[in-house]
């Protein structure tokens, strides 16, 4: 099947964010290597290329995938319509992080499936039943449309974060060259760790990881970073340093391997 993942554009009325800073879309390069090379994937970054029109037509995807933060809602919910108003045949998914913490937020007559916490193996299952004309119902982490709410399956299991294929970053390879923060330009992002033990009352990144702080082996980490060509690299992580000796024996790797790149990480 083709399918078209979709990076929302900056929403109209926001503070800061991609004006400052625009880093790759990590998770849907990790959503488009969970379908290869089954299936025919491309990733569309609206933030540098508005004209979803000409990758609608160009493409004729038979699935489109968006995600989105809490300021995507409203933009998320008008491109599904756009979509569906051009051809009501696509089958439209929901994911990202309002997706996990509020899914019913995506209940409309435009989007056909709500995907919530980790996407890769949800919209894996989707498109395969999909091109194979079977029910959605029941696919650990997926939301359907019935009557007016939104038919939630159980919630679909933590994988060990060694074991997600690496991502699809050839996918956006026509964008990768305006991906930056601050000075650092072109910048890359890697994600090393997922989630957050602790329970803050002001932030929801640990919902996102169901309250567990899942970690990659740092030999695994430093493997992904010799393919990666940017001289900057992002740690995308929710909290880098929470197991710090992990990160001591990840930065002693990257010294050992002579990548001869820069990084920068929360912490």
């Amino acid at each position: 099947m083709k399918v078209l993942l979709v990076q929302p554009p900056k929403a109209p009325v926001t503070l800061g964010g991609e004006d400052v800073f625009l880093f790759e879309p990590l998770a849907l390069e990790y959503l488009a290597a969970g379908l290869l090379p089954h299936h025919d994937v491309k990733i569309l970054d609206m933030r540098l290329d508005r004209d979803l029109h000409r990758a609608l037509e160009g493409f004729s995807p038979d699935v489109v995938g968006i995600t989105a933060y809490t300021v995507h809602v409203k933009t998320v919910r008008r491109t599904f319509e756009t979509i569906k108003s051009r051809d009501p045949r696509v089958l439209t998914v929901a994911g990202g992080h309002h997706a996990t913490v509020r899914p019913r937020d995506f209940l409309s007559s435009a989007i056909d499936v709500v995907v919530s916490g980790e996407g890769i193996e949800p919209l894996r299952q989707v498109v395969a039943r999909h091109e194979g004309g079977e029910s959605l119902e029941g696919i650990p982490g997926v939301g359907l449309p019935r009557d007016g709410e939104l038919l939630l399956a159980d919630p679909a299991p933590l994988v060990p974060l060694d074991e997600a294929p690496l991502p699809a970053r050839e996918l956006t390879a026509p964008y990768r060259r305006h991906y930056y923060s601050e000075w650092m330009r072109p910048l890359a992002s890697i994600r090393t760790s997922k989630g957050c033990p602790y329970r803050c009352r002001f932030c929801a990144l640990w919902k996102i990881a169901g309250g567990r702080y899942l970690k990659r082996r740092p030999e695994c980490v430093v493997e992904e970073l010799s393919r990666i060509e940017e001289e900057f690299v992002f740690f995308a992580d929710d909290e880098s340093l929470i197991d710090a000796t992990r990160m001591k024996t990840l930065a002693r790797l990257i010294g050992e391997a002579g990548l001869g790149k820069r990084y920068f990480l929360y912490g």
